[in-house]
């Protein structure tokens, strides 16, 4: 069975475990009636839809970054979705796109010289591929980053809120479990998560010197100290 990773294998494997411990749940031990091929997928190609749009802003905040991703199939649908949504909320939103990760630590820049001190992440292949080297240039731009996944905020973004990955990650495995048993894909009903979770980076918080209301830590359901 092949498992893609968006980046290094060796360090994304650890936010899978609940995919492979549910696989074994099931009765599926790896060497002994499976064998997963792991495969690195280093940000070269458009990342998966489906997953949760990231939104969230700070008391007094009326200016927004947003990073979009141009070779991503629905970065229309996502730029129009959330020019909507800030408006509706009366955010001035700053739209960045970028072709490949070089741009990167330019558009950080930029929005840093235009005043932007927080950013949105919309999902992107080549983004969650080297979040470290994301996260780390964003620092250093004194930037705020907001996350989709749970895994942003595990390397240094100040938070996220999207669908519950070790849910997904379970789910998942019920689903592979059936097409090994022998049930066509094209049987098996797409699944949308249910199940979403708040992370703060209380760390990041301190390191760029933002104070988060304890309303926001008392609904997260993990914060990273």
């Amino acid at each position: 069975m092949v498992v893609l990773f968006a980046g290094e294998s060796e360090e994304d494997e650890p936010a899978a475990r609940s995919f492979f411990d549910e696989m074994r749940r099931l009765g599926w031990v790896e060497g002994t009636n499976i064998t997963y091929e792991r495969l690195e997928g280093r940000g070269e190609r458009e990342y998966v839809e489906g997953l949760a749009r990231s939104a969230a802003g700070r008391p007094g905040l009326k200016r927004f970054g947003l990073l979009l991703d141009r070779r991503a199939p629905d970065s229309s649908r996502q730029e129009t979705m959330y020019q909507d949504a800030a408006r509706r909320v009366g955010l001035d939103l700053m739209t960045e796109k970028f072709t490949n990760f070089e741009a990167v630590a330019k558009i950080f820049a930029n929005l840093r010289r235009a005043g932007i001190v927080a950013v949105g992440l919309t999902p992107s292949y080549t983004l969650i591929a080297r979040r470290r080297e994301v996260v780390e240039t964003a620092v250093r731009n004194r930037l705020a980053l907001i996350g989709h996944r749970s895994e942003w905020a595990a390397v240094g973004a100040l938070m996220t809120y999207g669908a519950e990955v070790a849910d997904a990650l379970r789910r998942s495995a019920g689903i592979a479990d059936r097409i090994l048993k022998g049930v066509k894909p094209a049987d098996i009903a797409v699944e949308q998560a249910t199940k979403a979770e708040l992370v703060v980076n209380q760390r990041t918080a301190k390191t760029l010197g933002i104070t988060i209301p304890d309303s926001v830590l008392r609904r997260a359901d993990r914060v990273i100290e």
